[in-house]
């Protein structure tokens, strides 16, 4: 009876030997395609930026209800005014090494500066569609969210309020287009916001 036990011990000894040493072999291959990879994006040399899609603010989100005494409002439309002439990105899901293969390591630091203008507008439409709902100025809040979702803003919240806002205003087929909007993200958050929007 002993010699079954001792036998199948063996084997998962044995197997467990194999499938770590194919789990090793597939990292250090994973590993090696990376550095060469990154060793290749390091020579490439500058190239045009013009297929990039620039963002631009609406100038009539400017002309919507402010408040200079509530810190949200005041810091939101300071953030936006700030960035109105900036150059900005959304570079969401692309790492470094595909942003030098594409455009050059020389262009590395200015889209760097892009995407991170990127995430400072997503935070600020999202503050200032909070503040406006507050204010119970909800089309315009809408306005603000649709075109945060448009640009692909990545923060749950921005999706949750506007299928909030959908549902408010019995619009609720505009979520399915809320739904693959969210599903087509470079992020990792896309499928928990799906899931946030079949829960309103």
């Amino acid at each position: 009876m002993k010699l079954p036990v001792l036998t199948s011990v063996i084997i998962f000894i044995i197997l467990l030997f194999f499938l770590i040493k194919k789990s090793a072999r597939d990292d250090q291959k994973i590993m090696d395609d990376f550095l060469e990879k990154e060793r290749k994006s390091n020579n490439v040399k500058k190239k045009p930026l013009d297929d990039l899609d620039y963002i631009k603010i609406p100038e009539d989100f400017f002309h919507m209800k402010q408040d200079d005494n509530d810190p949200i409002c005041h810091e939101a439309i300071r953030m936006l005014d700030h960035l109105k002439d900036k150059e900005i990105v959304n570079l969401t899901g692309i790492s470094n090494t595909d942003l030098k293969l594409t455009y050059g390591t020389a262009n590395l630091n200015h889209l760097a500066a892009c995407d991170s203008n990127f995430t400072l507008l997503a935070r600020a439409l999202q503050s200032y569609s909070e503040y406006l709902i507050k204010q119970n100025e909800k089309d315009s809040a809408i306005k603000v969210l649709e075109f945060a979702v448009e640009k692909g803003s990545d923060i749950s919240g921005s999706y949750k309020l506007l299928a909030s806002l959908y549902k408010e205003k019995g619009e609720l087929n505009k979520k399915d287009g809320l739904k693959e909007k969210a599903a087509s993200l470079h992020s990792a958050m896309s499928e928990s916001i799906v899931n946030a929007i079949d829960k309103i």
